[in-house]
């Protein structure tokens, strides 16, 4: 069996997620927490999530972790754990340490992330999504591999109702702020409704799930039309399917988490980042400043951010788009040497 273990946001679940789609369910199983994004994810797309408590600083409940992972490695008959880096990830990885299970490890940000940076001493293999990660893993077992994207997405009633409708042949914008939205994005766009009604763009926003909630309890999302039936604003509270909607995005505007970029990069989607000022060792603005030196994106801080600045930018990008190049398949490649090491021990 491999197992993945996985920190519990979007960030960290979609590649290792990647990775099991490219495998036999069978031979897959994930171990995370019950009480983050991963324990709602995985189950939606059909893989078991076996769940380990959440320690935070609390060292009883770390130890508690540990056996935990001990116990679930040993039962599942785990040959190879995969991990792509968060808090949760430790104790699993530190079990598979003690077991003499090899360790393959993922880093999606250009800044690895403390738990990777701790973990990588235990690690047999290291692969990471940027050339600038590598300074910080040893050299002989780290190797640039790209960020795997998922192979399918799965459909929800509200993804159903919106390839009904009517969409505009003007730009789109889709503004995304994570699995969890971003609030400085949601009050920027949402005092600037009418704007999108009025003029020649139309907007899809996901707002995050409890930033939706707040505003339209019990709807699945909502639609504003023109008067001729065009959809001009699409909010949502969340959306699995997202290559429905970078499939009708012109621009994306988003954070600047890993795997949004490289979702961007995999659909060719260009960008403006904002990246989350919060996020620890600022690891989006470096993420964001190398998708710019790529020429795909346009980094636009939060603290310069304006409605007017950021619709300057828009007009730029939309009007004189960037080219991109062809990348590579991670998760091919990953899954590759996971299934050789795989028949090889």
């Amino acid at each position: 069996m491999i197992a993945f273990t996985c920190g519990g946001t979007g960030g960290h679940v979609y590649p290792v997620l990647a990775l099991a789609q490219e495998l036999d369910h069978k031979h897959c199983y994930f171990i995370g927490s019950r009480d983050r994004k991963d324990s709602d994810i995985l189950p939606a797309y059909g893989y078991r999530i076996l769940p380990i408590v959440t320690y935070k600083k609390n060292p009883i409940l770390f130890l508690t972790a540990f056996f935990q992972s001990i116990y679930i490695l040993k039962t599942q008959d785990t040959r190879i754990v995969v991990s792509s880096g968060g808090a949760t990830t430790v104790p699993v990885v530190l079990a598979a340490k003690v077991l003499g299970i090899p360790i393959f490890l993922l880093e999606q940000n250009t800044l690895p992330g403390r738990a990777n940076r701790f973990l990588a001493r235990f690690a047999k293999k290291i692969g990471v999504t940027f050339p600038q990660s590598l300074p910080y893993f040893p050299a002989d077992k780290t190797t640039v591999t790209g960020n795997p994207i998922r192979k399918a997405f799965p459909t929800t009633p509200a993804y159903y109702q919106l390839v009904t409708e009517t969409w505009p042949k003007a730009p789109i914008l889709l503004v995304i702020g994570g699995s969890q939205g971003a609030g400085r994005l949601n009050e920027l766009i949402g005092e600037q409704t009418d704007y999108f009604i009025n003029q020649p763009y139309a907007l899809i926003h996901i707002l995050g799930k409890s930033h939706f909630e707040k505003q339209y309890p019990g709807k699945e999302y909502k639609l504003i039309k023109d008067t001729t039936g065009q959809v001009k604003v699409c909010l949502l509270p969340y959306f699995e399917k997202m290559d429905y909607l970078y499939s009708l995005a012109t621009l994306v505007i988003s954070r600047a988490g890993a795997t949004t970029l490289a979702e961007l990069n995999h659909f060719k989607k260009p960008a403006i980042l904002i990246p989350y000022p919060y996020a620890k060792d600022n690891h989006q603005y470096w993420n964001a400043k190398a998708a710019e030196e790529e020429g795909t994106a346009i980094l636009l801080p939060e603290s310069e951010l304006t409605f007017p600045v950021l619709m300057t930018h828009v007009q730029t990008m939309i009007a004189d788009p960037p080219v991109f190049g062809e990348s590579p398949d991670a998760r091919q490649t990953i899954t590759r040497e996971l299934q050789a090491y795989v028949e090889s021990a």
